[in-house]
Parts: structure tokens; sequence; C-alpha cells
């Protein structure tokens, strides 16, 4: 997760907002269990400037904030991306999810995180608490990268 958030960190201080962080485009340079990462397909990627909103769909149905839906947003959306794969990562499952895309955006836009299941009862308090500051739903209560990573 850090050189995740390092590579999103990166890319917002080179102007650059994703917009479609998902593990299919995080590469591993090798096969070590610390091999460095590279974020990769930038094809919905945008040049931005701090305080710059976007507007329409972009992005990937379980990765998508919630204020996408809502018709603008910034460079938090890629946060909120951050912490669904952290959630995928420690539970094996998406946070929101549905049957239909349309499901999936109805609970995004909802933005209940759950960490009721039994499984997470063995994930430290910190890492919980860091999801649910990642998948805030309401982009400016959201945790920044750089607060994400600790600076």
């Amino acid at each position: 997760m850090k050189s995740l958030l390092q590579s999103i960190h990166f890319c917002h201080s080179m102007g650059i907002i994703h917009r479609d962080i998902k593990p299919e485009n995080i590469l591993l340079l090798d096969n070590s269990e610390t091999s460095p990462i590279k974020l990769a397909d930038f094809g919905l990627a945008l040049e931005f400037t701090k305080g710059q909103t976007f507007s329409g769909l972009a992005g990937s149905s379980y990765y998508m904030a919630p204020e996408i839906f809502q018709g603008e947003y910034s460079e938090e959306v890629d946060i909120w991306s951050a912490g669904v794969i952290m959630y995928i990562v420690l539970r094996g499952v998406p946070p929101f999810w549905g049957p239909t895309e349309q499901r999936i955006y109805k609970a995004i836009q909802k933005g209940e995180v759950s960490f009721s299941a039994k499984l997470w009862d063995s994930i430290s308090d910190e890492a919980k608490d860091l999801i649910s500051k990642m998948l805030h739903p309401d982009a400016k209560s959201r945790i920044t990268v750089a607060e994400a990573m600790g600076k």
C-alpha cells in the first residue's frame, strides 16, 4: 500500500489525476515480495490544478468514488480507489457490492463500509481506521494521500 500511495502522491504532485486506479493497473517490476510498483493505463488520466473539479463518469465500477456520481470531483477519487484496494487486499471482497453496475453504484453512493465480518477481528484497528478515512463518503473530509502516508 505504501508504494501505491507514493505513486498516487507523485502523480498528484505532477498535476495528474489517474481516475482509474485498480489492481489491473498496478504493475509489479519483479517477483519479489518487495517489488516496486508502477501505475499503468493513464487513458482516463487528466491534468489538474489544486481546486479544479471534473464531471462525467470515469473509472471502473468497484473503484469509483461517490462524488463521481454526484457530478463534481477532483483528485480525492484516487485515494478512494486506493482505499477500495486496501479493503480488498485485507478482506478478499470489495467493500461495495451489487449484482449489477447500478446496484454497485448505489452501494458506493451510500458509502457504508462494514468491518463486521469475523475476518476483520484479526485486522488492526489502525488498518480499519485508515480504510475508513480513505473511504469517507465526503471527498472534502476524506484523508489526503499525504496524510495516509503519514506526512
